[in-house]
Order: structure tokens, then C-alpha cells, then sequence
């Protein structure tokens, strides 16, 4: 209302430079108008791809990049639908343009490192985690830091992932994804009392597993204690019957 009242009263003296205000003014609405949309188109999109309605998802953020095809998020979600759907050519071509909008967002990045990890682009995922993870800006790095053990352990550096295991939980100690990564590098090295104390560090947070339980089963033989393994493997077998863990304790 304001402004309406000082446009009126400036009408006359100034009526051609205000002219050309009222254009500028006009576009500079329009382009909110259209940013909101996209906004809303993406969030929209990003809703339906979460419901597996991934045609309605498509639709949508198609329509926001119409909108805004300068709108980093939604090339983001485009690039995590193309991975649903597939493509992995459209997946990197959308991550990229994501990238170059806004290239200090860490979540991008991160996303981009578990694409190119699937992509077993080892070293190229690994760059973009660590980019990810060591943004001040980024506000849970310990996803960064954990996503990037896990493929360094599929890239067979088991010591590079534990000190990205061991970041990770040094940001936060009770990271249940950390710490579960951090029990099965145990396990394999063959630490076995060092992986139950992980299963009994994830199990204080969260509550278990099928995974947490199996590890926890396997390391707790290890170490000879057959009571706290049965327990393990009674409440497998009950809770996830159905499981691949189950079936690998029934085989075993």
C-alpha cells in the first residue's frame, strides 16, 4: 500500500521515467512469479518421485525447469529421478548443471558422489565427498564422510574408509550408519570384539537391524560369547524373519 500511495504522487512530475519503472517493475514480478513456481513445481516433483510416481514427477519438473531453467534444486531432483529411471547420461548431465548454479551446495555433492560411486568412479565420487563433507556450510558431513568409506571400501582402500568412518563419527558419535560401516571393517579385519562393541554402539541409538543383528551374531561367536549370540539370533529370526540375514543365519 505504501508504495501504491508514493507512485501516485510522483505520476505527473515524472511520468515517463516512471514509465519505465512500471515495466521493470512488471518483469521483476513476473520473474518472482515464475522462480515460485518452479519452487513449487520442484517440490511438487520431488513429492511424487518420493510416492514412486516417477511419469507425474517427470511432469513436473520438467514444467519448473520451463519456469526457471536456472533453478539448481530442480535440476538436482531431474538428475535423482534420471538415476530411478535409468539414465545415467541425463543423471550427470542434470547433477552438473546443478553444480554450476550453485556450486558450494553439499547436499549436491554428496548426492553427485553416490551417483558417481555407483558409477564406480571411484576417485571422482570420493572428490566430491570430500568437497561435500568439508563445507562449513553442510550441516550433517558425517553423510559425506560415511558415503565416502563405503566406497572406498569398494574401491579396496579398507584404511582410507576407516579414517572416513572415524571423521564421520567425530562429528557425531552416535551416527548409526558409521557405526554399522564401522563394525563390518572390523569384522573383516578380523577385530572381532571391536565389532560387537560397534553392534552394541549402533544398538544404544538405534533400534537394531536385520544387518546390526547378523553382524552382531557373527562377531559375538568370534569372541566366544554363545549367550549374547543366541539372543542376536532369537530376535533376527523374530523381528526379520523374511530376511536375507535370516536366511544366511539359518544357513550357517
Amino acid at each position: 500500500m505504501r508504495y501504491r500511495s508514493a507512485l501516485s504522487l510522483m505520476l505527473l512530475a515524472g511520468a515517463l521515467i516512471l514509465a519505465g519503472c512500471a515495466t521493470t517493475s512488471q518483469d521483476e514480478r513476473f520473474s518472482a512469479s515464475m522462480d515460485q513456481a518452479a519452487e513449487i513445481n520442484t517440490r511438487l516433483g520431488v513429492g511424487y518421485m518420493q510416492q514412486g510416481q516417477n511419469a507425474l514427477a517427470r511432469e513436473k519438473l520438467l514444467r519448473a525447469l520451463d519456469q526457471n531453467p536456472r533453478y539448481a534444486p530442480a535440476h538436482r531432483a531431474m538428475a535423482e529421478l534420471y538415476v530411478r529411471l535409468g539414465d545415467p547420461d541425463e543423471a550427470e548431465n542434470h547433477y552438473r548443471r546443478s553444480l554450476r548454479l550453485d556450486s558450494q551446495n553439499p547436499e549436491t555433492r554428496n548426492n553427485y558422489g553416490v551417483f558417481l560411486c555407483d558409477q564406480k568412479r571411484y576417485s571422482e565420487a570420493d572428490r566430491q565427498f570430500r568437497r561435500a563433507a568439508q563445507n562449513r556450510n553442510y550441516s550433517t558431513p558425517e553423510f559425506a564422510w560415511t558415503n565416502a568409506g563405503v566406497c572406498a571400501r569398494l574401491d579396496g582402500n579398507d584404511d582410507k574408509a576407516e579414517e572416513y568412518f572415524r571423521n564421520a563419527l567425530r562429528v557425531n558419535p552416535g551416527f548409526h550408519s558409521a557405526l554399522i560401516e564401522m563394525g563390518e571393517l572390523h569384522y573383516d579385519r578380523g577385530d572381532y570384539a571391536r565389532a560387537r562393541s560397534s553392534v552394541q554402539n549402533f544398538h544404544s541409538v538405534v533400534r537394531p537391524t536385520a544387518r546390526s543383528l547378523w553382524l552382531g551374531v557373527r562377531a559375538a561367536r568370534e569372541v566366544g560369547d554363545h549367550e549374547q549370540a543366541a539372543t542376536f539370533a532369537r530376535r533376527l529370526r523374530e523381528d526379520f524373519p523374511d530376511s536375507r540375514e535370516t536366511r544366511q543365519l539359518e544357513g550357517s
